[in-house]
């Protein structure tokens, strides 16, 4: 007959050893404490998202009456979704000018206009940040051209590229 302190051991053993499989298969859970640790795990979504058209055209663009100046807007917007206050930067502008205009006697700026208001600007001469609330904001671009001279800027396209960057606090 077997020793019945070692048969409860045993039974024991076996009770703590199908405890202990039930407690690796359940899966975890996402706040988890025990007596000197708390963890949580989550997502975190995009704080912002950019919709930028692929060409922003105005037809026809504003003329200053010498020539010197030439302002373009466009008529699709670039749409921006932040879900934090957050900021928007633009990179300084590269210019391109048509062929036989030297850039260094041509200036651009480029503003991202909201109801009338700036939300942000950028030059050739460096780039700018400003500061973008939570929420929707459908942006307009304002591009002006202007010649570094008292002279008329010459005949062609003028195109600027920057880059947008948004990064929250």
């Amino acid at each position: 007959m077997a020793n019945p302190s070692r048969l409860q051991s045993i039974n024991s053993l076996r009770a703590l050893g199908l405890m202990a499989g039930a407690l690796v298969l359940m899966p975890a859970p996402l706040l988890a404490a025990d007596a000197t640790n708390v963890r949580a795990t989550g997502t975190m979504p995009p704080t912002a998202v950019v919709d930028v058209p692929s060409q922003i055209v105005s037809d026809p663009p504003t003329l200053k009456a010498d020539g010197t100046e030439m302002i373009v807007s466009s008529q699709t917007p670039v749409g921006l979704i932040a879900n934090v206050p957050s900021q928007v930067a633009l990179t300084s502008l590269e210019l391109a000018a048509p062929q036989g205009v030297s850039s260094a006697n041509v200036g651009a700026e480029l503003s991202l206009m909201e109801n009338g208001r700036a939300l942000v600007g950028t030059s050739t001469t460096g780039g700018k940040a400003g500061d973008l609330s939570a929420g929707h904001h459908l942006a307009h671009v304002q591009a002006r051209f202007f010649s570094l001279s008292p002279k008329p800027l010459p005949a062609g396209q003028y195109s600027v590229t920057t880059v947008l960057t948004v990064t929250s606090y």
